[in-house]
């Protein structure tokens, strides 16, 4: 009963305010009056003094010294003061977190754009790399292709030039021994160079052939690049490149081969092959270069065979 009197109060009081003259004379002594009142202690007054700073009536417009008057008649007990400290708490919430999503929204599209250049940066580096590195092998290809050609037209120039007469056996097993050299000794890089290897009667991708072109990288090593092949693994189609270094030759024919696969493209397998033997396939289904590699221990058998161990129980053979 008392909030309503209260309430019947308040809007008695404003009530002639409203509807008085505009004047600012006629509104300045209504402020002063009700001011004088709210200093005494009047909860009715202090309310009236916060409306009129709130609306700029009588007097400079002012919220802050608005709710500072709301506050000393809301801790009175008026239900209208009571009201507007209640939504102007609620007001600074919601701005409060408005704000506070604002800043985690802010940070976190910050982060985003971070992320998002650090990747690209990432991806810019990674592209130049393999670009350099790409034309570094094209240049290593181009020179094995070109001294693939230079070796053929050389046999080629050699077997034109000699003269069609039956070697004689003899004077060459005399000359052999005369340099003393050991019957053992086989030169199996010059046997690699030779090329034309084939195995299971395909080109070979690690050493020379129809698809793998070579050069001598040095005193003693070899390097060889195939061109795109082709293989099935489980359900995928790989299309790839093979790069192989051959070095560590020994003068008995030994020698070792280090390949490492590029795979260009997958493909879904028109004919799959899911029953391979998990441990022979050297090969993933994924792309780009799949380093460091595998390696195999060969030995030069004659000039017509190479044999080779991987991982020290699979066999392959060579042949030319």
């Amino acid at each position: 009963m008392c909030r309503i009197a209260l309430l019947l109060f308040s809007v008695l009081v404003c009530a002639p305010v409203l509807a008085a003259d505009n004047n600012g004379d006629v509104q300045n002594r209504i402020f002063s009056y009700f001011l004088n009142r709210a200093n005494e202690g009047d909860m009715s007054s202090q309310f009236i003094i916060g409306s009129r700073y709130e609306n700029g009536t009588g007097v400079e417009r002012n919220l802050e010294k608005a709710y500072q008057w709301y506050a000393k008649a809301a801790a009175q007990g008026h239900p209208l003061a009571q009201q507007k400290m209640e939504d102007r708490s609620a007001s600074d919430a919601k701005v409060e977190k408005t704000k506070e999503e604002d800043t985690q929204q802010h940070a976190k599209e910050t982060r985003a754009k971070e992320q998002t250049a650090q990747a690209a940066k990432v991806r810019e580096q990674t592209l130049r790399e393999q670009a350099t590195k790409t034309a570094r092998e094209l240049a290593l290809r181009e020179q094995a292709a070109k001294a693939a050609r230079e070796q053929a037209a050389a046999r080629e120039q050699t077997a034109k030039a000699a003269p069609a007469v039956k070697a004689n056996p003899e004077p060459m097993a005399m000359a052999k021994a005369a340099t003393h050299e050991p019957p053992d000794i086989i030169n199996a890089m010059d046997i690699v160079l030779k090329g034309s290897w084939k195995r299971n009667q395909a080109p070979a991708e690690y050493l020379p052939s129809a698809k793998t072109s070579c050069l001598q990288a040095g005193d003693g090593e070899v390097v060889c690049f195939s061109q795109e092949l082709q293989r099935t693994v489980g359900n995928s189609s790989l299309v790839y490149t093979a790069k192989t270094i051959l070095n560590n030759f020994a003068k008995n024919g030994e020698f070792t081969i280090n390949y490492v696969y590029n795979v260009v493209d997958i493909n879904t397998a028109k004919n799959p092959a899911p029953n391979q033997d998990k441990d022979t396939v050297d090969i993933a289904v994924k792309l780009g270069w799949q380093e460091p590699g595998r390696n195999l221990d060969c030995k030069a058998i004659n000039d017509k065979t190479i044999t080779c161990t991987k991982d020290k129980k699979y066999s392959l053979q060579f042949v030319r």
